[in-house]
């Protein structure tokens, strides 16, 4: 438990240094001419700027289309939207990467899937965005439907879209090490032993195999929502979705970046929590039943 306290507030400590740099760097003008200067005891400074914000009530503002908001007022739903897409998004990829990789690996399908997850885990996650933006664009064009909205003047939230987009990266990690794992438990003496026996394959792939896989997920499970967070911000930003990172994004303002970046912390605290819990209900009610 102390293990675990020490390493949030590494993480904590890690935010707070990211946080302050810009804030160290200030321009001044001397004779005309503009000097960049480096103020490391601004850090120290940001420490009561934070609280006193928190204890006020007053986290900075942001502007969409140039008009001032406040923070306070809508990092609630801000923060709603950015939860929304990251617990979707990885549930979407364990329920995809758990399911082709494990319960329909038999099928000639899968295989279609494996090889064209192998092709596209090689392309950067950002031009799979980009690309993905310009078929949606496409498609509009040639259906009249529309499936996103990119633009900043439109009140509307339309998440299905971009969460399918940011599911596409942990669905390409979680499926690939799956799938590598599946392949070398089904060689196990065990496996072997039941399939000999005539086991169901449904019945050996949900009580035998899939207990040993879920130690492997877990262990995978925080770098796949770790880089997901790194894709929430481009996704976000590009989509002009109303979520947590346009305080970051925004102009700098330390109060609200580091409160941001807390929260998004919180979020994938919980996210991981959640489904922690979820397998640990699934293996003692269906597994071990």
């Amino acid at each position: 438990m102390i293990k675990k306290f020490l390493q949030i507030f590494l993480i904590v400590v890690i935010i707070f240094l990211v946080t302050s740099l810009p804030s160290m760097f200030i321009v001044s003008n001397n004779h005309g001419e503009a000097y960049l200067q480096f103020h490391p005891e601004v850090m120290i400074m940001n420490i009561p700027v934070f609280f006193t914000s928190f204890q006020d009530g007053t986290f900075g503002t942001y502007s969409i289309n140039g008009i001032s908001h406040s923070v306070l007022n809508d990092i609630q739903s801000f923060s709603i939207n950015s939860g929304i897409l990251l617990f979707s998004s990885i549930l979407v990829a364990l329920l995809f990467s758990l399911s082709f990789g494990v319960f329909l690996s038999s099928l000639k399908m899968t295989k279609l899937f494996r090889w064209i997850i192998n092709i596209f885990s090689l392309v950067p996650d950002f031009i799979i965005i980009i690309l993905s933006i310009a078929l949606a664009v496409e498609f509009y064009k040639w259906t009249d439907i529309r499936v996103i909205t990119l633009s900043p003047f439109s009140d509307s939230v339309n998440l299905w879209f971009p969460i399918a987009i940011l599911s596409l990266m942990p669905t390409f990690y979680l499926f690939k090490m799956i799938s590598a794992r599946y392949i070398e438990i089904t060689g196990l003496d065990y496996i072997r032993t039941a399939v000999g026996k005539g086991l169901d394959r449904h019945y050996i792939n949900s009580r035998h195999i899939l207990k040993n896989l879920i130690p492997y997920i877990f262990a995978d499970l925080k770098k796949a929502i770790s880089f997901t967070i790194g894709n929430l911000f481009i996704i976000e930003y590009l989509f002009n979705i109303k979520g947590l990172t346009i305080f970051i994004f925004d102009d700098y303002q330390f109060q609200k970046v580091f409160l941001s970046l807390l929260i998004l912390l919180t979020i994938a605290t919980l996210c991981y929590l959640f489904i922690k819990l979820l397998f640990y209900f699934i293996e003692r009610v269906f597994i071990n039943a």
